[in-house]
């Protein structure tokens, strides 16, 4: 959504890809996107998060939030990633998403470890 994001060109290339897709959000990205918002000074940071979901042609899944915890509690040990990043392969793990797409390099940095528990990175 924002041109002067560096990721921006390599989203809509991403887009394009994946556009015949169902393509999926969670609430903890939906809540991520409005903070990132509402840091950049956005006027209605949740109008322009939902905004955002809808133009990309995403939906908001929603997921048992103990079940997310508990899974990233296993997961930890494994893919010793930051906690919001383990909470959004948690959150895969627990909806059977099997593909993740995210310019994070953190994540991508972990893809023998997500190949292993089955999630598949896309960028």
């Amino acid at each position: 959504m924002d041109v002067k994001d560096p990721n921006h060109s390599k989203a809509e290339r991403l887009l394009k890809l994946i556009r015949d897709e169902a393509k999926v959000v969670s609430e903890l990205t939906k809540i991520e996107l409005a903070s990132v918002y509402s840091r950049g000074n956005v006027s209605d940071p949740q109008a322009f998060t939902i905004y955002s979901i809808n133009e990309v042609e995403a939906r908001i899944i929603r997921v048992d939030f103990s079940r997310v915890l508990l899974e990233a509690f296993k997961l930890s040990s494994a893919l010793k990633l930051r906690t919001l990043d383990l909470l959004h392969i948690s959150i895969c793990k627990i909806a059977g998403i099997e593909r993740f797409a995210t310019f994070d390099r953190n994540i991508i940095a972990r893809k023998k470890e997500l190949d292993k528990i089955n999630i598949r990175i896309i960028t």
